[in-house]
C-alpha cells in the first residue's frame, strides 16, 4: 500500500510494559470492527517492549490486508516488518529515512507529521509517501496544545499540496464528511476509538462506515 487506508488510529501514546497486553486485545477488537490502520506511537516503551508490541500487531494488522506503522524508530519498524514509518519532529528527517529503508525495506513507506503553526514547508516533508496535518480540533490531553486550524485551515492545506494528507486532532466519526470535503486523504483517530463508550470493536465499525467507501 502507498498510504493507509482512509481510517489510521494511532496507539494511545501513554502504553507502559504493563499495558500492552491489553492494548494488543483492544487493537485486535478494532481490527474485528473494520480498523485496517495502526500507527504505532509509544515513546515511554523501550526499544524490546515496543518490538514486541509491534510483532504482535503485525500477526493482526497482516501485510496486504492492513497497513502497520511505527514512530520515529526506524530500527523497530524495519524487524517488526511494517509497512512504514512515520517521522516527527524530534525524527530523522525524511532523506536520511529514505536512506536506510532503501538499504533495507525499499517498499517501506514513509509518513510525517506537520503543523501549520510551526511553519512547516514542502521542503520539510516533499519526499514524504503521506502526511498527518494539524490539529483539526481541541486536543485537550496533548502536553503542548496548538491552536486547531479547524477544517478551513485543513483545505488550504490539501489545496496547496499534494501529498495525500490525513487529518489529524481531536476527530471522530462525525468529522469524517467534513475532513473528506477539505480533501483529506483519511482521518487520523485516537480518542474516538481506544476511550469511546462503546468500546474499539464497535468504534471501528463507526469510524468506517461514517467515512465510506474509497
Amino acid at each position: 500500500m502507498l498510504v493507509p487506508p482512509p481510517v489510521l488510529a494511532l496507539s494511545p501514546g501513554n502504553l507502559t510494559p504493563v499495558g500492552t497486553a491489553a492494548f494488543a486485545a483492544a487493537a485486535e477488537a478494532a481490527y474485528d470492527g473494520g480498523l485496517r490502520a495502526l500507527l504505532l506511537r509509544e515513546p515511554a516503551l523501550e526499544d524490546g517492549a515496543l518490538l514486541r508490541l509491534a510483532r504482535q500487531l503485525r500477526a493482526v494488522f497482516r501485510r496486504g490486508e492492513a497497513f502497520l506503522a511505527v514512530h520515529d524508530r526506524v530500527h523497530v519498524a524495519l524487524l517488526a516488518e511494517a509497512d512504514g514509518v512515520h517521522l516527527g519532529w524530534r525524527s530523522l528527517v525524511v532523506a536520511d529515512t529514505h536512506e536506510v529503508s532503501r538499504r533495507a525495506a525499499p517498499e517501506q513507506r514513509i509518513a510525517v507529521s506537520v503543523s501549520t503553526h510551526a511553519g512547516d514547508t514542502r521542503d520539510l516533508y516533499g519526499d514524504a509517501d503521506w502526511v498527518l496535518h494539524g490539529p483539526i480540533g481541541d486536543v485537550p490531553d496533548k502536553p503542548v496544545a496548538l491552536l486547531p486550524i479547524g477544517f478551513a485551515g485543513l483545505a488550504r492545506f490539501a489545496a496547496e499540496h499534494t501529498v495525500p494528507t490525513f487529518a489529524l486532532g481531536g476527530l471522530g466519526p462525525g468529522d469524517a464528511e467534513a475532513c473528506r470535503a477539505a480533501g483529506a486523504r483519511g482521518i487520523a483517530v485516537r480518542r474516538a476509538l481506544w476511550q469511546g463508550p462503546a468500546g474499539p470493536r464497535a468504534s471501528a465499525r463507526a469510524l468506517v462506515d461514517a467515512w465510506g467507501a474509497p
